[in-house]
């Protein structure tokens, strides 16, 4: 296969390792029950042209023998990334993204029953996960709402860490149990006519009982200086309802004030985007899930993208633009609804675990938010010598940044790695930066994974 697309080409063998079935060849023209779903070819991959026939691919290949796999189902082998990276270091995001449209045309031709994403460019690729261990033995579902994803470590790793083998057979142990599971179907749907939205809101307000998880979707963070492009609904894990809320207002006004118990991930985010634009002061708070979560342990992230891909079986697809500010309906209905189901699945979650203590702690943050939000509205919060000094700070650290990505080891890099820009706040391209590019000493490892921790100390 001739393919140019990124500069891979120029250094490997085989340009463009295509996927390759376990035994039977025949099976190449017929759907697949399996698709094993690797890195990039490897040294001994890029010179016999197919995948997982290296030692890595032996290990992987005796194991779905010893298991039986190959004789129950039809297994496929293939790789995130076609072409052999030189070196084998890890294929950089810009060759990942450029390589997945190869990814996502095989996986509509075999129409697999199961995925096994195999390491982080596999996972990253197929389900936006970037924490592998985290995510390692959970089932999530690909951007088609209803083939499963597994995600587990490459065999590579189990070479290097032996004492994981075990963890991971009983991973590959999952995939008989798995293809007898239902599989998630999820109904997204963008409404425009007012009749329909406001019969929605009253069988919404209708089951007291149940709570409804909400999510704007903006073209900024500022309710001041951005307009709101939709909203997103929803009282069942999966279906889900989006509509402009400024076309739309009246029925969406009278809703936020209803006392139906209401779920959201930033509940200061939400009560402001609500007063400034529809002038609603929203009652019924029931949860805030990110809030929950700085509660439960501030030291994790908080992110719904990461509580989501650990705490449930979601996909998450990447955001529909880059710049925000020319964001439409049209782009953002999509994603909105993905953030209003994982809000309630998340708190579906979280409830499980919550105690009596922590619903107590929740609800008197949540009563400070409100007090807060009601005095930055006011203007009571707003001094001109603070908000002064701020601006200078953020500008300050904004040039700092920009200083930062002219410094000619940021630079390459960043050719070398494809990121945009460096964000000296991510301690993944902190961490990539340091001790892989300039080779600095840490001062100590992570506990679970063994890597360096790129910390305040070190830093």
């Amino acid at each position: 296969m001739s393919c140019t697309a990124c500069p891979l080409h120029l250094t490997a063998r085989t340009v463009c390792v295509e996927g390759d079935c376990h035994g039977v060849v025949q099976w190449m023209l017929d759907r697949t029950d399996i698709l094993f779903v690797g890195e990039a070819p490897g040294e001994v991959e890029d010179v016999e042209g197919k995948p997982f026939v290296g030692e890595s691919g032996k290990l992987l290949r005796s194991t779905v023998e010893e298991m039986g796999l190959n004789l129950r189902y039809r297994v496929r082998y293939t790789n995130a990334v076609r072409c052999r990276p030189p070196s084998n270091r890890p294929p950089g995001i810009k060759v990942s993204r450029t390589c997945r449209s190869h990814l996502e045309k095989e996986i509509k031709e075999t129409q697999p029953k199961l995925i096994v994403a195999l390491g982080k460019t596999a996972a990253k690729s197929l389900v936006g996960v970037d924490r592998l261990m985290d995510t390692a033995g959970k089932v999530l579902t690909y951007e088609d709402g209803t083939t499963p994803v597994l995600v587990i470590a490459h065999p590579a790793y189990i070479l290097r860490v032996r004492g994981y083998i075990t963890t991971w057979r009983h991973h590959l142990g999952m995939i008989k149990d798995l293809l007898s599971t239902t599989k998630q179907i999820v109904d997204y749907r963008l409404l425009d006519s007012d009749v329909v939205i406001r019969g929605v809101l009253r069988d919404f307000v209708s089951d007291k009982y149940k709570p409804v998880a909400f999510d704007y979707e903006t073209t900024g963070l500022s309710p001041w200086l951005c307009q709101p492009i939709s909203v997103a609904v929803c009282n069942t894990p999966g279906v889900v309802y989006a509509f402009d809320p400024e076309k739309h207002y009246i029925p969406w006004r009278r809703f936020l004030r209803t006392g139906t118990p209401k779920i959201v991930h930033s509940a200061s985010f939400e009560l402001s985007w609500s007063l400034r634009h529809w002038r609603a002061w929203i009652e019924g708070w029931l949860w805030d899930t990110q809030l929950f979560s700085v509660l439960e342990d501030e030291s994790r992230p908080s992110g719904l993208k990461f509580q989501a891909v650990r705490d449930t079986t979601m996909t998450y697809i990447e955001p529909p633009v880059k710049d925000w500010s020319t964001l439409t309906i049209d782009k953002a209905w999509h994603y909105n609804c993905q953030d209003a189901d994982a809000t309630l699945r998340v708190y579906l979650h979280q409830i499980k675990r919550a105690t009596t203590a922590d619903h107590v702690r929740l609800e008197k943050w949540l009563r400070f938010i409100r007090v807060l939000v009601r005095m930055r509205e006011r203007g009571v919060c707003r001094i001109p010598g603070l908000d002064s000094l701020s601006k200078d700070l953020l500008n300050h650290m904004g040039q700092l940044k920009v200083d930062m990505d002219h410094l000619p080891l940021v630079k390459r890099w960043r050719d070398r790695t494809g990121v945009i820009s460096f964000s000296p706040r991510s301690p993944k391209q902190c961490k990539d930066l340091f001790f892989n590019w300039y080779c600095e000493k840490p001062l100590e490892h992570s506990r679970q994974t063994g890597e360096p921790r790129c910390n305040t100390q070190f830093l």
